[in-house]
C-alpha cells in the first residue's frame, strides 16, 4: 500500500539490494571458480626449456673469406649449443619406477627434427632431481628417466645439435606419456611466455571455447549494462534529492511537525504519519512519494521516489557497486585470459 511509509521504503531498498546483490553474486561466483580453478586445481606436467641456444658456426662479414669448421673431425655447416631445463612445473610427484609409475612408458622420450643430429654430448650442468638421467636413443631422439620427481625440481643439460641448414626449428615434440598429464615444449629464447590457459580452454574444445567466448561476453556485457544504468539512477536520484533537501528541507521539516493528523484525509495515511510523524520530519525520503501529505506542502515535492534513503544506504550501495565491478573483472580474467 503507497501510504504504508516504513514498510515502502524498506521494500524497495531491500528488492533493489537483492536484485544487485544477485548481479554481483552471479558474476563473481563465475570469475571466483575460474580463478580457483586456475590457481588451485592440481595439475600433472613436465617442461622441457631451452633455457640458451648459441649458434657456434657464424660466417665472418669479410669478402672473400671463407670459414670451414669441423667438430670431432667432422665437418659441420651449422651447429649449436643448447642449454635445457627439464622441470616438473606441476602440483604432484611423478614416479618413473615402480607400480605407482607416473608415465606409461618407461622413460619420457623428445624427438627432434629429422634434418638435425644430437651430436654425442650431454653434459648435466646442475639439477636438484636425484636419480635421473638424459641419454642419447639415436641421432634425433632423447631419452629422459628418472626415479621420483617433486614439484619444482629440474635438471640443466647441455648439447650440441647440428644441421645442414641454418633456418630450422630446433624445438622436439613428445608424445602424450603422461598419466593424466601433459609435457610442454618452449623456447625461452624466443621470450615465449607461458601463461595458463583460460577456465574456457580447458573445460571445452577449441570450437566450443569460441562459443564460450562469445556467450559468456554477452552475459557479462549484460550485467555490465544493466548494472550500470541501475548504479548511475540510483546515483542520479540521490544527488537529485541533496538538490531538493539544500532549497527545500528547513520548509518541509517546519510543515511536518505543524501538520496535525486531523488535516489528513485518508484514515490510513493518518494512522501511519501519527507513528511516523518525526522520522518524516527527519528524512523526507520516508514520506511516500504519491502520498496527499504532499499536496499541502508550500514548497517543491521531491523530484521522484529514491531508491536510496539516507547516507548508510548510499555507502552500502556504493560498496555493492564496487563488489560489481571487481567480479566482473574476476569473471573476466577467470574465464578468458588466466
Amino acid at each position: 500500500m503507497e501510504t504504508n511509509t516504513e514498510v515502502n521504503k524498506i521494500s524497495n531498498w531491500k528488492k533493489f539490494e537483492k536484485l544487485l546483490g544477485v548481479i554481483a553474486g552471479i558474476a563473481a561466483i563465475a570469475g571466483i571458480l575460474g580463478v580457483y580453478y586456475q590457481i588451485h586445481t592440481k595439475s600433472t606436467k613436465i617442461e622441457f626449456q631451452i633455457i640458451s641456444k648459441d649458434y657456434l658456426t657464424s660466417n665472418n662479414n669479410i669478402d672473400g673469406l671463407k670459414s670451414n669448421f669441423e667438430y670431432e673431425g667432422f665437418s659441420v655447416k651449422n651447429l649449436w649449443l643448447l642449454k635445457i631445463k627439464l622441470i616438473n612445473t606441476g602440483d604432484v610427484t611423478l614416479f618413473g619406477k615402480g607400480d605407482a609409475k607416473s608415465i606409461l612408458d618407461s622413460n619420457l622420450i623428445f624427438y627432434f627434427n629429422p634434418n638435425l643430429q644430437v651430436l654425442n654430448k650431454i653434459d648435466l650442468i646442475s639439477t636438484n632431481l636425484p636419480d635421473q638421467n638424459l641419454s642419447l636413443i639415436n641421432s634425433t631422439t632423447l631419452s629422459f628417466n628418472f626415479q621420483q620427481w617433486r614439484k619444482n625440481e629440474y635438471a640443466i643439460y647441455s648439447l650440441y645439435i647440428k644441421s645442414d641448414t641454418n633456418n630450422i626449428s630446433l624445438l622436439p615434440t613428445s608424445k602424450r606419456i603422461i598419466k593424466e598429464g601433459d609435457i610442454y615444449i618452449f623456447d625461452l629464447t624466443n621470450n615465449q611466455i607461458k601463461l595458463k590457459q583460460p577456465l574456457l580452454d580447458i573445460i571445452f574444445k577449441p570450437t566450443f571455447s569460441l562459443i564460450g567466448r562469445i556467450l559468456s561476453f554477452l552475459f557479462v556485457f549484460l550485467i555490465f549494462i544493466l548494472s550500470t544504468i541501475l548504479i548511475f539512477k540510483a546515483i542520479f536520484q540521490w544527488f537529485v534529492y541533496l538538490k531538493w533537501k539544500k532549497n527545500n528541507y528547513q520548509k518541509f521539516n517546519a510543515y511536518i511537525l505543524k501538520l496535525n493528523e486531523s488535516e489528513i484525509k485518508n484514515d490510513v495515511e493518518k494512522i501511519v504519519f501519527k507513528r511516523m510523524q518525526n522520522k518524516y520530519a527527519k528524512n523526507p525520503l520516508l514520506l511516500p512519494f504519491k502520498s496527499s501529505i504532499w499536496k499541502n506542502f508550500d514548497g517543491d515535492k521531491i523530484p521522484e521516489e529514491n531508491t536510496l534513503t539516507n547516507w548508510k544506504e548510499f555507502w552500502k550501495f556504493i560498496l555493492i557497486l564496487i563488489g560489481i565491478y571487481l567480479a566482473i573483472i574476476t569473471t573476466i580474467l577467470g574465464l578468458w585470459i588466466y
